[in-house]
């Protein structure tokens, strides 16, 4: 599977299906019966009460919900309908797009002239994130515009100094997850405001954009 290039159009060949659920270990018999020693107790002894579980808890999707985000960029209406990850993670970094025409990891839409994509480079965690530039890492941008031309390779780029929030709901790592992501934006001019779902088409796992 190939890794999405820096601010590249969504229109690769992703290859990523969702995630299946996690599989309960299986749950044997217990032995001592078989050889004759004495079966098990059926009382936890009190190190096993008082021990916590290891295993975390498994992420559970949000119901869907129609997003509401609405603002303008450069002047313009923008409207987002699906919001993707781009990819895994570079220093607790993870870029996705938000785009203004309906796409989604099954069924992947190459963007026409006209339509636009938010881009953003976001810490991985539930809450609050960082999603602007980072002076000690040159790969980490603020976000950006793309507007598709004529000329699908060569969209027009417009990096947004943003000022504002941005909160996720959940911050799962398998591909075919969702979460949801709130984006309060603004720049001098422009505003961009609302929730929408995010949807994994990768794994969030080690990714060094820089190489790209």
């Amino acid at each position: 599977m190939r890794r999405a290039w820096l601010f590249a159009p969504l229109a690769l060949a992703w290859g990523c299906a969702p995630a299946m659920p996690p599989t309960a270990p299986a749950q044997g018999s217990p032995t001592g019966a078989a050889s004759g020693a004495p079966a098990p107790s059926a009382t936890p002894s009190g190190d096993a009460l008082s021990t916590p579980s290891s295993l975390p808890a498994p992420h559970v999707d949000l119901p869907p919900t129609p997003p509401t985000v609405t603002g303008t960029i450069g002047g313009k209406p923008f409207s987002p309908k699906a919001a993707l990850n781009l990819g895994g993670s570079d220093k607790g970094r993870v870029l996705i797009g938000l785009t203004d025409y309906a796409t989604s990891c099954d069924d992947l839409v190459t963007p026409v002239a006209g339509n636009q994509m938010l881009t953003l480079q976001i810490e991985w965690k539930a809450g609050q994130v960082a999603f602007g530039a980072d002076p000690g890492n040159p790969a980490i941008m603020n976000p950006t515009h793309i507007l598709t031309t004529s000329d699908p390779g060569r969209p027009k780029r417009t990096v947004l100094p943003a000022q504002g929030s941005v909160q996720l709901v959940s911050a799962p790592e398998k591909s075919g997850s969702r979460t949801r992501i709130k984006l309060d934006l603004a720049t001098d001019k422009d505003s961009v405001k609302g929730e929408i779902d995010l949807q994994l088409c990768w794994d969030v796992t080690s990714v060094d954009l820089s190489a790209n």
